[in-house]
């Protein structure tokens, strides 16, 4: 979601001040990206804050939950964690960034969430929870 959202508004912006610039990109699970940035295999990542590196804020998280249009909670625009306790969840595996948040969130609000399938592709969730 960083990638969609985020990167690709800046990019556009940062390639047009800087037409000689190369950028690749690296999709990772966000826990192993601290790492790559330690090696240099990477310069710039967006990670869970580490005190190793330098970093800035660039939005604040959210995290969405996708659902079938059919579930009851879909017509909310914005859920309380706490809601999702005993809901059958998909979520991402814990190499994910956003998925230390949410466990982090599930703790602060003392739930377990009830995990159907953890992934390791956004996109198959994504789809899984549109079929319901």
């Amino acid at each position: 979601m960083a990638i969609e959202s985020t990167l690709s508004v800046f990019l556009g912006r940062y390639q047009r001040r800087h037409p000689a610039s190369r950028c690749i990109f690296v999709e990772d699970g966000g826990l192993r990206l601290p790492d790559r940035l330690e090696r240099g295999d990477v310069h710039l990542a967006l990670v869970v804050p580490d005190d190793r590196f330098r970093s800035k804020p660039l939005f604040p998280a959210h995290s969405v939950a996708v659902m079938s249009r059919r579930h009851p909670l879909s017509r909310r625009r914005a859920l309380d964690v706490a809601e999702l306790a005993d809901k059958p969840l998909l979520l991402l595996n814990r190499t994910f960034g956003s998925r230390e948040w949410f466990d982090s969130a599930c703790s602060v609000a003392r739930i377990r969430p009830r995990v159907l399938l953890e992934g390791a592709a956004p996109h198959t969730l994504v789809a899984l929870a549109a079929m319901g």
